[in-house]
């Protein structure tokens, strides 16, 4: 093992590997890779056996890359069963003169690690909010370090998930001889890679639409505020052109991703699109008013 860095992405539409090392600007990717998705549905793998030859099938390529063996990678954790809740830790502390140190503050982020919920669900994420030391309340992290105090009151965003999300991927990584050196939710992966400081800082609501589940979080001042995860997405779409126009899966995919419009004002009265198949046989029609209704409906309600 080497100085790069491992990610793997287990999506419902493409599983994908990148590596990269650290350089003074930032990541630097040296190899990537994606194979289509194959054993997860909206977020939930329900076929070990495809993703872990998947995943062996994108180690043995980026190894190739490299000409080094890759032992740890960083996975993410998505699916339509999280939800949050926010909570609220405390601890007194035994020396009150005594600076709040860094260690301090992430010892109360650690101690929730094993947290469950009512219904037995297991904890995959614990974003702190502000604290509360003795009598100044809402403080952000980075002024909490520093201060003294009696009592550190922290309020966590806790997110909780299935044990399986978890437990699934812990299997397929032994399976391929790999440790979990991270987990991380998608959708603040996701806002970690895409959102600016500036939008980061002033608030910002990043809505990740992907094939089986639609992501979403909100963050203000670095603040992961919110996340959820909505079980309708892009198959949703093309589920419901396919019932309403009566064609088949692959021809309304299809006449989503080419002419796709979620909104009807900008689409011509009375068209048609012909789907033609092999030597240009028509194998039928698409009302394009039709099928744009159709979309604007379920992005209304996504």
């Amino acid at each position: 093992m080497g100085k790069h860095i491992t990610a793997i992405d287990l999506g419902s539409s493409k599983i994908a590997l990148a590596t990269g090392c650290s350089t003074d600007s930032g990541i630097r990717i040296v190899s990537y890779h994606e194979v289509p998705s194959a054993g997860i549905r909206n977020g939930e793998i329900i076929n070990i056996f495809h993703v872990e030859q998947a995943v062996s099938k994108l180690i043995e390529k980026a190894e190739k890359d490299l000409d080094e063996q890759i032992g740890e990678v960083i996975l993410n954790i998505g699916g339509k069963f999280l939800h949050r809740e926010n909570q609220s830790f405390s601890v007194h502390r035994p020396n009150p003169m005594q600076f709040i140190t860094a260690e301090e503050i992430e010892s109360l982020t650690k101690a929730r690690s094993n947290a469950r919920n009512a219904s037995g669900e297991i904890l995959l994420e614990a974003s702190p909010i502000k604290y509360t030391i003795d009598e100044y309340v809402g403080i952000p992290y980075g002024e909490a370090v520093g201060m003294s105090g009696n009592d550190i009151e922290a309020e966590f965003l806790m997110v909780f998930g299935k044990e399986t999300l978890l437990n699934y991927r812990r299997q397929i990584m032994d399976s391929c001889n790999l440790a979990i050196k991270k987990a991380i939710l998608s959708p603040i992966a996701a806002a970690r890679a895409v959102l600016t400081e500036t939008e980061l800082e002033n608030g910002v609501v990043l809505v990740d639409i992907g094939k089986g589940t639609t992501e979403i979080v909100m963050i203000k001042d670095g603040i992961v505020l919110d996340v959820a995860s909505l079980p309708f997405a892009g198959d949703s779409i093309t589920n419901d052109i396919k019932s309403m126009t009566g064609t088949t899966s692959k021809w309304a995919e299809e006449a989503k991703v080419r002419n796709g419009c979620c909104c009807e004002e900008f689409v011509p009265e009375n068209t048609k699109l012909g789907l033609k198949g092999k030597e240009d046989v028509i194998e039928g029609e698409i009302d394009l008013n039709l099928m744009t209704r159709v979309i604007e409906a379920r992005m209304i309600e996504i």
